[in-house]
Order: C-alpha cells, then structure tokens, then sequence
C-alpha cells in the first residue's frame, strides 16, 4: 500500500542560522487570530497547504527528490471565518508564511531537535490574502552530505514581531513526511542506496585487458599516451576526453589500476576465500574462464591461482 503525503503538525524546535548567529525556535503555537470584539468568539481558522505534483515514491515506498529539481509550488490558504456572520477575514497585517528544510536531530524526545539543512529561492512571504504560493524552490544540499538523513519540510505561519524578538509569534506549523535527498538524476531509486555510497551497476570483465590511451592535441599535433597501471594511468583514464563513458566501478579502478589503489574488506565478517572466490564468479558471470585466461597475460594480478594482492584485510 502506498503512502499518503500528510502533514503533521509539529511542537519541537527548530534550529538555524542567521546572520551568523544560531537561533532558535519553538514550533508549538503561541497565538490565535483574536476576537473582533469583547465578548466575540474567535475566528473559526483553517490552514490547508497545495502542492502542484507529487514527489517520487521509490520501489520501498520511501518519498524521494533530486537536490537540482524545483519543488512543487507550495499554496497556502488562511481561511479565518466569523463564526457568528460567517464572513472570511483578512489575515493581520505582519502575518508571515515560510518554509524550512530540515533533518531530525537528537535520539531522545526530550533532546531531539529540527536542525536547518537550508533551502534556496524565496522561502518566505507575507500573506496579504488569502492565499499565497512558494514556488522555484529547491533544496540547498543532500542526505548523502548529512551522514543519509532524511529531510522534511516545515511549513510556519508566525507574526512578524521585528528583527531584534528570540522568538516570533507562532500561529500555525506543519512538518511533512521524511524526504531522501539525492544529487544524481539518474538514480531515481533512492532504495538502492544507502548510507556510505551507491550499489554499481556490473561492468564486462573484458574493459580489463582492453588497452586504454589519452589522445591529445599539441600545437595541432595529436598524440596518443598509454594508460598504464599506475597512479598517473588513473588521472590519465579520468582527464582522456576521448575516453566516453568511463567505468567507476571501485572492482573495475581496483584490477585496473593496483599500482594506484587497494581494496579492503572486514575480515570478522567474510573469509579472504570467499572473498576471492566472489571475486572469481563476478568477472566469470557465467563460469566461462576465457575472461581469466585473457586477463592472465594482460594484467599484474593472476586470477588463475586467485592470488589477488590488491586486495587486503582490516
């Protein structure tokens, strides 16, 4: 069953910067709209909050967004009705809608906070009608950049009150669902990533022994240099502009390149066999040892006798 979009409302605090100073915010309502008049009830109030699309739901059923993509445009509507003449009001003047991007800090209830992650465009208006909109906003970094929290979005209603209040006047706060934040717009399924880095996609063993070279111009010259082994073969493999489509499978720059990096792995949770004997089965695929026997010749390391010296236990 796929999950509902809701706001919630929201009671905790809510930390930020500004003007180099850390500030910060309670989120519990402070204020009503009031009265027109001793002895009048207060102001039947209604907040609704309209989004013009949908963010992405990945195969887990976790919401999910790309860092460069404009968010929806956010709609507030104030509906404050008179009870008595069922007339709608105006909102008061200084009355201020923003929204905030944020990620949860804190394990406990009593210690967990709402910790700004930052959010670029116009985040705040005041709501002279009605209704007002947010539109062009996107968020201002990623999960990956905030150890894969999570981010939600806040949206406050609070009174103007002047630059020098610690604390505005807080009419009307909601929290949105958790958000996975991601910068690559080809990976829109956020369920195949975790915290630490991304699951790659396979390479064909044979980019192993292919022979690679940088082709560059000189003075009109054009000239071609192997790509070795080597540290200087890697930055040479990633600067060849005639190079398409380079493989970054940390597999692939490992074999590729031993002179230049080393792979670890935990040796409490897997044996150095059945790492190796992992290792056989990814570049065999289908058990076909024409890809050992190829790369034999071609490459420092011999898969024959699965003797992988690049490859180290911590």
């Amino acid at each position: 069953m796929q999950p509902i979009w809701t706001w919630t409302s929201v009671d905790c605090a809510l930390r930020f910067e500004k003007e180099g100073k850390q500030v910060s915010w309670n989120l519990s309502p402070s204020i009503s709209l009031g009265s027109r008049g001793e002895g009048a009830p207060e102001p039947e109030v209604r907040v609704e909050i309209e989004m013009d699309k949908k963010l992405l739901l990945t195969s887990s059923n976790e919401w999910h967004w790309h860092k460069s993509w404009n968010l929806p445009t956010f709609t507030v509507r104030l509906q404050a009705r008179d009870p008595r003449t069922g007339e709608y009001l105006l909102p008061p003047s200084g009355l201020q809608a923003q929204i905030y991007a944020v990620k949860t800090v804190g394990e406990s209830p009593d210690e967990m906070y709402l910790s700004s992650v930052g959010i670029r465009g116009e985040s705040v208006v005041e709501m002279k009608e009605h209704e007002v909109s947010l539109p062009l906003l996107k968020f201002a970094t990623t999960s990956y950049n905030n150890d894969g929290s999570h981010f939600r979005l806040v949206v406050v209603l609070y009174m103007d009150v002047g630059e020098d209040a610690a604390q505005p006047s807080i009419l009307w706060s909601r929290i949105s669902p958790p958000i996975f934040v991601d910068s690559r717009n080809n990976h829109c399924d956020s369920s195949t990533k975790r915290r630490g880095g991304a699951i790659f996609d396979a390479f064909p063993p044979e980019l192993l022994s292919r022979p690679f070279f940088k082709r560059k111009c000189v003075e009109g010259v054009s000239n071609e240099v192997a790509i070795g082994s080597d540290l200087t073969g890697l930055v040479n493999f990633f600067t060849a502009p005639n190079i398409r489509q380079k493989c970054r499978h940390p597999l692939f720059l490992v074999l590729r390149f031993p002179q230049a990096l080393s792979l670890y792995y935990n040796s409490e949770k897997v044996s150095s066999s059945e790492v190796r004997f992992s290792l056989v089965d990814y570049l065999t695929i289908d058990k076909d040892a024409r890809f050992l026997e190829e790369l034999h010749d071609a490459m420092p390391v011999s898969y024959t006798h699965l003797t992988l010296p690049t490859i180290y236990s911590v």
